[in-house]
């Protein structure tokens, strides 16, 4: 077959999403909006890369097989960006998983097994060690937030944190077969904990009202010694004993700094020893050290394109762009924000 056999296709995405996207793959040949053009390609012998956003085709229920296609599920990877995504703020990385996808804990991923089944080099566990250590010196997050200090209370009593979710991701509905709901999983903390002091922060996307998903705050209170809806993440995990989550990447940030993650959930980075798992995954039987996980997880599975040159970068290299633009963003990022800003009260309206 020639080069043009060979096509790249995105199923049923918006604009926005082939803007993202097209910034990764340097050849995009069209935007599909129904399985059956897939097909019918693929029976006139094109060979075709198919991108498909997250779970789009569970969600959609498209059963789908066929020896010419090739599916590649897309997400963000986990050092984004500054700012939220729901606000259109463009990703610094990507993940293309042909196996599944990172949050989905029904079946193996390419993560999974690169977590699995990789020799990690001693070269690549150093790489990881640097990255863990330019994460923490330049307090490097998912989405990197101006938020308020925390200081924690004057307290003997044990601090846990719970980082809230959004409760209609497909993080807690394909990555948590018990608990789906930030309550429940408030209640079974406190249950186990009694007499521990017990922080929650909710997720930035409900607090700043472009998800549902809010709880009245004397529930919450019920529940909790404290909520935090605007507190440092790096503040939090900083003075937490533990950190207790359903499936949040907070989890993931909390192991880079060496502290207790206990796991209601079943997130990548759960059943490698390196978590407590409530649920384990019975099929994960690998201990992993933090390097190794790390080395998987942010080198050798997600894509990384500058959001200031357009070329593909390094892990390490995207780590100093977040700071680059958390701290001095080029104008053309800049006037982006005063977009974003102009344009938040139509995003709020399509809460889901």
């Amino acid at each position: 077959m020639s080069q043009r056999d060979c096509i790249t296709l995105t199923y049923r995405f918006s604009r926005w999403r082939r803007f993202v996207v097209g910034r990764f793959f340097s050849h995009i040949d069209g935007n599909v909006k129904h399985i059956e053009e897939v097909v019918a390609l693929a029976n006139k012998g094109y060979r075709i890369k198919l991108l498909v956003w997250g779970m789009t085709l569970e969600e959609e229920r498209v059963q789908f097989e066929h020896p010419n296609v090739e599916i590649l599920r897309l997400e963000d990877g986990f050092i984004r960006s500054v700012g939220l995504g729901i606000r259109l703020t463009p990703p610094l990385s990507l993940v293309a998983d042909s196996r599944g996808i990172y949050y989905d804990s029904r079946k193996p991923s390419d993560l999974e097994h690169i977590l699995s089944t990789t020799s990690f080099r001693e070269d690549i566990k150093e790489r990881a060690r640097n990255i863990i250590k330019m994460l923490i010196a330049n307090r490097v997050t998912k989405y990197n937030l101006t938020e308020n200090k925390w200081r924690p209370p004057k307290t003997s009593r044990k601090i846990i944190v719970v980082p809230g979710q959004v409760e209609t991701d497909m993080s807690i509905k394909y990555g948590s077969p018990v608990l789906k709901k930030n309550l429940e999983l408030l209640l079974e903390v406190r249950k186990r904990n009694p007499d521990e002091y017990v922080v929650y922060k909710p997720h930035p996307d409900v607090v700043r009202g472009y998800r549902k998903g809010s709880y009245d705050r004397k529930a919450l209170l019920d529940l909790c010694d404290e909520v935090c809806e605007n507190c440092s993440s790096n503040d939090l995990i900083d003075y937490a004993d533990e950190v207790h989550t359903i499936s949040s990447l907070f989890g993931f940030e909390a192991l880079l700094r060496g502290k207790k993650v206990v796991c209601y959930g079943q997130p990548f980075y759960s059943g490698w020893g390196l978590t407590e798992d409530v649920y384990p995954v019975g099929r994960r039987k690998r201990r992993l050290t933090i390097e190794e996980l790390v080395a998987g997880a942010l080198i050798l599975y997600p894509m990384y394109v500058s959001l200031i040159t357009g070329k593909r970068i390094t892990p390490e290299e995207a780590i100093q762009e977040i700071v680059i633009l958390r701290n001095k963003a080029p104008l053309k990022w800049r006037l982006w924000r005063i977009i974003q800003i102009l344009m938040d009260p139509v995003l709020k309206l399509r809460r889901f």
